[in-house]
């Protein structure tokens, strides 16, 4: 599901690419070859395990940072021209791989899962950097793709650090992408097991958690055949108040931003001003 690299990747890759993990511990590229200044940061984990990271910070003052979290297809490089508009708007960024991908310590993945619980562990551990390190910034946001969507749907409603949330190309849960994926692709996702559904899974977790949290802004591809728009209405239904729904027309999530990127980007914009208290 990559579709924010600095790369193009061709089309002609098979849409069930992002729905299986594909880590990459090799870097594409590293910010300095772009001239981004930034600071590579090593993050601990609960479980005792030490995550790679970088840090970027904006050219003018600022009180705002965003975490960004990956697709689970490649490493945290993909997203550098991401990571460069959220600096634009003069936000922090701190970027990070889960355990098993880029310089991040060992962990087995096997590439035919969707994601793994311990994720969320490595997402925690993120914002628990920041807050630690950086307790001057006022407001953390959390922007992930695919399953980085899911993941900081989940995350950020279950902490009260978090208030608003960027989510690109998300799952509703397991079992719908499940069924989803067989129904169009004809394929079986392996799934997680002995995991807290309301952190794992935004269905549960925008239902029953997050009342601290001001707005969830859901970026969806219009054609996309797993987890279009009509997959999404149950979730933003639940929290109506406090939820954007932005279609990006004539595309499937892998291409949100790379079709019109400009675009794209003044949406993020809007929605972070709006939701501001």
């Amino acid at each position: 599901m990559k579709k924010s690299g600095l790369l193009l990747i061709g089309c002609c890759l098979a849409y069930t690419a992002g729905f299986a993990l594909n880590p990459s511990r090799t870097y594409s590229v590293t910010p300095d070859e772009y001239g981004i200044e930034y600071e590579t940061v090593k993050i601990p984990t609960d479980d005792k395990l030490t995550l790679n990271g970088w840090w970027f910070k904006p050219a003018e003052e600022s009180t705002k940072c965003v975490i960004v979290s990956d697709d689970g297809d490649g490493n945290m490089a993909d997203n550098l021209e991401i990571i460069s508009q959220f600096l634009t708007l003069g936000y922090h960024v701190l970027a990070y791989d889960y355990r098993g991908y880029g310089e991040s310590d060992e962990f087995a993945i096997k590439n035919d899962f969707f994601t793994y619980h311990q994720f969320s562990k490595d997402l925690d551990a993120a914002i628990g950097w920041v807050k630690k390190y950086h307790a001057t910034l006022y407001t953390v946001d959390l922007y992930g793709i695919g399953i980085g969507a899911g993941l900081s749907i989940g995350v950020g409603a279950n902490n009260t650090k978090i208030k608003r949330i960027i989510a690109d190309g998300t799952y509703v849960s397991f079992q719908k992408q499940k069924d989803k994926v067989k129904q169009v692709e004809g394929k079986d996702l392996k799934l997680p097991i002995g995991y807290n559904k309301y952190v794992m899974e935004p269905e549960y977790a925008v239902a029953e958690k997050g009342i601290h949290l001001r707005g969830i802004l859901y970026i969806v591809g219009e054609n996309d055949p797993i987890d279009g728009p009509d997959e999404l209405k149950d979730l933003v239904k639940a929290k109506k108040k406090e939820s954007v729904l932005y279609v990006v027309p004539g595309v499937t999530n892998q291409q949100t931003f790379t079709s019109n990127k400009s675009g794209y980007f003044d949406q993020v914009k809007d929605f972070l001003e709006k939701y501001t208290k």
